[in-house]
């Protein structure tokens, strides 16, 4: 693990063995507060702090200390099942996603559900969540022109991630399913419902289903 270093008069950067491990880190410093902002990235964390009140040399200091507590790096968290509808009803590119990987739904659904992938970032809109561990022969391209407004909850696809549409935006991925689950809350915190480094499961779950857990 490479020590932390100065970007500039206000920022600090450390790089981690893992995503998990930065973002248990970034946790320690969020909660101990102090700082203008905390930002986990791949496997790094930046510390954006008032040079004003605070030496680089402290900052330098306490993200080295607490990369050096070994329990939180070993920690691994249980991995978070989030039900998903596969229907055509819900998921506009399911059927030529098939089409253009020569499979049948139930096959797709079974690639998608079968392992445990991992939260690898959020962005380009809040909340939205970028995820490693599809598998290889569920790569597709993403659309040659986005969508205007893909729905909330939309569950996607593109290259070698997974991408889940936590508010209605502008979007080019495949989507093959939606959940019925709020990933973005402005008014908790943390916002987001997931974090980066989290593990996660796709539970397939059916039409019926998905309609009664969106009622209120």
């Amino acid at each position: 693990m490479k020590p932390a270093r100065l970007l500039s008069d206000d920022l600090v950067e450390m790089e981690f063995p893992s995503q998990a491990f930065a973002e248990a880190v970034a946790s320690r410093m969020r909660e101990e507060g102090g700082w203008l902002e905390v930002v986990t990235g791949i496997d790094t964390l930046t510390v954006q702090f008032d040079c004003l009140q605070t030496e680089p040399d402290q900052v330098l200091e306490r993200l080295s200390s607490l990369s050096r507590e070994a329990p939180e790096q070993g920690q691994r968290q249980e991995a978070f099942e989030l039900p998903v509808c596969y229907s055509p009803d819900i998921a506009p590119d399911l059927e030529s996603v098939c089409q253009h990987l020569n499979i049948d739904v139930d096959a797709l659904i079974r690639l998608h559900t079968a392992t445990e992938h991992e939260v690898r970032l959020l962005g380009f809109a809040p909340g939205f969540v970028y995820i490693d561990g599809l598998d290889s022969s569920l790569n597709v391209p993403r659309h040659e022109i986005p969508r205007q407004s893909v729905p909330a909850g939309s569950v996607a696809i593109a290259g070698s991630q997974t991408g889940i549409y936590s508010l209605a935006s502008p979007g080019g991925w495949q989507v093959i399913g939606r959940t019925p689950v709020a990933l973005f809350d402005p008014a908790v915190s943390p916002p987001n419902l997931l974090q980066p480094g989290r593990p996660i499961r796709f539970r397939p779950i059916s039409v019926d289903e998905y309609e009664a857990l969106m009622r209120p």
